[in-house]
């Protein structure tokens, strides 16, 4: 009896150890957060019913006792309608699941270094989405200290949009199919399977290297030229921006023919796939590749000079000459003149018959047709 006795008022008192470890304090919002003692006098922050804005201190006091915030527990906003979280600079791990399924938009970590999970070990790709769940982890943004971009770039946490204010600057890479792009800093070394735009974050003066691109690119980037490995400096949001896009292309379509003409000169071809239909409308196509083949003589008549493109292999770049026979090779010229301008001889014949009559309104492909000079450019 005495043993069953004793028993019993160890065990109540174990209750009440375990229960003394959770506890909730407000914060300088009036949130209420909840809090369980980890280890001596640190604390993680524990699950709660989190709304709206949350900012989590470094250390909180409860019943004369001052604790160190040290971690977030599993699971702690999961579910929650919070929209912004703030954790200390103290903060050392998060556990896993501690942000799925809520409404987070923004995540500021003040501590210098990522976090790892709760057993001290650094998180690899996969614990980090965890962390979000996919969907979130493609939304949410992570704002980091000011000058410590990089250390979350060299670990998994790349995997999440960082950023830190003011000095980080989203940088928009554009990849076509196939193309490989090598990003020092954040660790991006892979074969893209498919095209399109790829956001990374950067620190202003961060350097970064690039692969040469796959000879299928319909991209190439500003500063960087053909061959060799190059190296370039964030500068500002634009560093990276392509000088032209993958949109510049039109179908030529008449005599029951569907042909793709690239403003690169290549025609029925585009990432390895032949796109000259005979009859337009079937899958049957005579012509794999081909393109324009242009020769001439110099303006000394010395010298002969010849154009050929060869399936991917192309001597075009969008755009006009300068009246003083250069080429601008500017961002913004290549934009403009990144398409394929398609007419008809039924169009033309109508503009020449209406243009300045009443009612007469000019076809969009005539209206922005650059072949009246200005700007610079030779008529």
């Amino acid at each position: 009896m005495k043993k069953l006795l004793l028993f019993s008022v160890l065990f109540c008192a174990l209750m009440y150890s375990l229960e003394a470890q959770t506890f909730v304090v407000e914060n300088s919002d009036g949130v209420e957060i909840k809090y369980t003692v980890t280890n001596g006098d640190f604390v993680g922050v524990a699950a709660n019913s989190y709304t709206g804005r949350v900012v989590v201190p470094e250390a909180v006091t409860y019943e004369g006792t001052t604790y160190t915030v040290e971690q977030v527990n599993a699971n702690a906003f999961s579910g929650s309608s919070v929209q912004y979280v703030e954790l200390p600079g103290t903060l050392l791990k998060i556990g896993v699941m501690a942000f799925k399924n809520s409404t987070l938009d923004t995540l500021r970590l003040n501590c210098p270094d990522p976090p790892t999970n709760l057993y001290g070990d650094a998180m690899d790709a996969n614990m980090v989405v965890n962390l979000f769940g996919n969907s979130l982890a493609n939304a949410v943004t992570v704002m980091v200290p000011s000058g410590h971009l990089r250390e979350f770039h060299y670990s998994a946490w790349c995997q999440i949009p960082c950023l830190t204010s003011p000095t980080a600057v989203p940088v928009t890479l554009y990849s076509p199919k196939n193309t490989y792009l090598v990003i020092a800093y954040t660790h991006l070394k892979q074969n893209l399977n498919t095209s399109g735009y790829y956001t990374r974050n950067f620190e202003v003066g961060e350097k970064i290297w690039l692969a040469p691109y796959h000879q299928n690119a319909d991209t190439v980037f500003m500063g960087w030229d053909k061959g060799d490995v190059y190296l370039t400096e964030i500068t500002g949001p634009d560093t990276l921006r392509p000088v032209y896009d993958h949109v510049g292309y039109n179908t030529l379509d008449i005599n029951n023919v569907s042909a793709l003409v690239r403003f690169t000169g290549q025609l029925g071809y585009m990432d390895g796939v032949s796109n000259y239909f005979v009859p337009a409308q079937s899958t049957n196509s005579p012509l794999y590749a081909t393109g324009l083949w242009m020769g001439g003589y110099d303006m000394d008549n010395e010298e002969t000079v010849l154009s050929v493109n060869r399936f991917s292999v192309c001597d075009y770049v969008p755009g006009p000459l300068t009246v003083d026979g250069n080429y601008r090779s500017d961002f913004a010229t290549r934009q403009a003149f990144n398409r394929v301008w398609t007419v008809s001889r039924a169009e033309i014949d109508d503009f020449i018959a209406h243009v300045g009559s009443e009612g007469y309104s000019i076809p969009e492909n005539i209206l922005s047709w650059p072949g009246n000079g200005g700007e610079g450019y030779a008529a």
